[in-house]
């Protein structure tokens, strides 16, 4: 089995589904190319063995589920570790159709692609909230409460912590202007890192 028949196989699942949909990829399109892909791949020379592409991501996607703290491999970590091996044809695919792995991985943690913070309207002042999810470092947690909100070491790792344990916590309330400036700068930071930290406005 290549990267290639176990992203087929996954294609197939709904779970997958439901994830590469809300990317907006077209499902029928992709299994075909995969299948056409196959085919040609496997003319005249038999089933090809598995490269080492493929024992890489099925190696990082248990390496996520156990730090995850699961006893199984889900299709979502199978993907985000596909997301990891770019010269892939199927990693190709998915390029191609438009999604890039911090969109992958915002429609896996969030169940969608779009997490530019938005301000509520009519508000004078703003809490920051930031959600928690398994991609995203708590190193890189860290560096926007102390870079962008201007928090001190130990009070940046006290509310990282309280959001990786809580799964979400206000790590500051500013004016309503100054709150989206900094809430825009950290979803900036996160899309370069391609993490998926999302970052929500309240009232």
């Amino acid at each position: 089995m290549t990267t290639e028949h176990l992203v087929l196989e996954l294609v197939r699942e709904p779970a997958t589904q439901a994830i590469l949909s809300g990317c907006g990829v077209d499902l029928a399109e992709l299994e075909r190319e995969l299948d056409e892909y196959l085919e040609l791949l496997t003319d005249g020379l038999g089933r090809p063995k598995a490269d080492a592409s493929y024992w890489r991501l099925i190696q990082r996607a248990a390496l996520h589920a156990s730090g995850a703290a699961r006893k199984e491999v889900l299709v979502s970590d199978l993907l985000a570790s596909l997301s990891r091996e770019p010269e892939t044809y199927a990693a190709m695919l998915l390029r191609a159709a438009g999604v890039e792995r911090v969109d992958l991985l915002r429609q896996i943690s969030h169940q969608r692609t779009d997490v530019r913070p938005v301000a509520p309207a009519g508000a004078q002042t703003l809490a920051i909230r930031f959600h928690n999810d398994d991609y995203t470092s708590m190193e890189l947690v860290v560096q926007a409460l102390e870079q962008v909100l201007g928090l001190a070491p130990d009070p940046a790792k006290k509310l990282m912590m309280e959001v990786h344990t809580q799964g979400s916590a206000i790590v500051a309330r500013l004016p309503s202007d100054e709150a989206l400036d900094r809430a825009l700068e950290i979803y900036a930071l996160a899309a370069d890192a391609e993490a998926p930290l999302r970052v929500t406005l309240l009232p």
